[in-house]
């Protein structure tokens, strides 16, 4: 594989990475066997409120700066709105220029995701997915994909599933929701628009790691992702990498890092600074 060709593939991972569906890591096969999987058998912790505002984080690979990335939750009444943008930087993109986006919305009680929407623009092909929760547990998504010179291409999927499904937005909210400890292990199902996959969390320790110059405690959790197309499955045998993430343990539970090990060094996404929502409106009053 080229140089160039490393960059490019190193650098969609990247930007990827942060919304949980980029890495595949194949999961033991009695997983997928388990009991039903539902929202209430999760250790959701009832007592934490995310403050509303913007994450602000830095894609590296291998400390070098490839793209920016952040998270914005919002709350109205019983729903919050997830927001995800992700993008490579100025260098980056005169070789393979990325542009990533997407919404969430999701009920708090109890918690589920409603609707996600997904825009992606890689050099000059774009793709928009939107994903549709049923009460029934039916899910149904639409993708629009397009190139430059080419008409755009819809394809409509609908699965029917009995499992606690988020898409990965909400999935990624999801981690913060939970009661977290040492030994302690989740399971539940991530639909992405076109595939369905078994995400299992393993929080395997509790250590200090440094965040833009403060040491802050930690909760260590190791994800596996499995697609449930046993189709698929052996596709992504061929693509098993460590993955690491790391959320504050205290009340805030920030998303504080994700660490990614590759055979060609580490990418890492780290927070850089958190915005409150009401300091980003007074910013926006005295322009």
């Amino acid at each position: 594989m080229t140089k160039l060709k490393q960059t490019k593939n190193m650098a969609f991972t990247a930007v990827l990475l942060l919304i949980g569906y980029a890495i595949f890591i194949q999961t033991d096969a009695c997983l997928l066997a388990a009991p039903e999987r539902t929202v209430e058998n999760l250790s959701i912790d009832p007592e934490f409120q995310p403050q509303s505002g913007t994450y602000h984080y830095q894609v590296a690979w291998n400390k070098v700066n490839v793209g920016t990335a952040r998270i914005s939750v919002e709350q109205e009444n019983d729903q919050y709105t997830i927001a995800v943008h992700a993008e490579t930087n100025s260098k980056l993109d005169r070789i393979y220029k990325i542009r990533y986006r997407g919404e969430s919305l999701i009920s708090d009680d109890p918690f589920s995701p409603i609707e996600a929407k997904i825009h992606e623009r890689v050099k000059s092909t774009k793709k928009e997915t939107v994903i549709k929760f049923q009460e029934n547990g039916a899910i149904k998504s639409t993708e629009t994909k397009s190139k430059k010179g080419k008409p755009a291409k819809e394809t409509e999927l609908e699965i029917q599933t009995e499992n606690f499904t988020l898409d990965p937005f909400s999935a990624t909210f999801l981690v913060r929701r939970l009661d977290w400890e040492v030994g302690m292990e989740e399971i539940f199902d991530v639909f992405t628009g076109d595939d369905q996959y078994l995400l299992e969390l393993k929080c395997i320790q509790k250590k200090t790691i440094e965040i833009a110059g403060k040491k802050r405690e930690a909760w260590e959790i190791v994800p596996e992702l499995t697609n449930l197309d046993k189709k698929e499955q052996e596709k992504d045998k061929k693509q098993m990498n460590d993955m690491w993430i790391y959320v504050s343990a205290d009340e805030t539970k920030e998303m504080l890092k994700i660490k990614v090990a590759l055979k060609i060094g580490y990418f890492r996404i780290i927070l850089e600074k958190f915005e409150p929502a009401e300091e980003a409106s007074l910013q926006t009053l005295s322009q």
